[in-house]
């Protein structure tokens, strides 16, 4: 099952190990470098979960701690933490990480919907 997660930013979804990135263009250095973080993340055994990535701050140079990072968020979700959202900071990198689990339904504050405005008019 591959499902398809739209942001108005670039985002990966990784689900059971496959890779889908969802883009618009490649401008150059940076998109490779967010390309590459997108794959080591779906290439990562991140058993019982997707993992969604949006990059919020670009490096030049590509972040050590990431897969120290998530198998330590993995950990604490195995273990009963609530959260699902968490922000990995290095460098110049700032990466929000949703884990989704994939054996579960989503938790209504983590689903990935469209939010629709109502106006009335007079």
């Amino acid at each position: 099952m591959i499902r398809f997660l739209i942001s108005q930013s670039l985002i990966l979804s990784v689900f059971l190990g496959k890779a889908i990135k969802t883009s618009y263009f490649c401008h150059g250095k940076k998109d490779m470098m967010q390309e590459q973080i997108w794959k080591y993340i779906a290439e990562m055994d991140t058993t019982g979960f997707f993992i969604t990535a949006e990059m919020q701050r670009m490096g030049t140079m590509m972040p050590e701690g990431l897969e120290t990072f998530i198998r330590k968020k993995l950990k604490v979700i195995r273990e009963g933490g609530a959260s699902r959202r968490f922000v990995f900071q290095e460098g110049e990198w700032r990466i929000y990480l949703t884990f989704f689990p994939t054996t579960e339904v989503v938790d209504e504050r983590y689903a990935l919907k469209n939010k629709v405005v109502s106006r009335g008019y007079k």
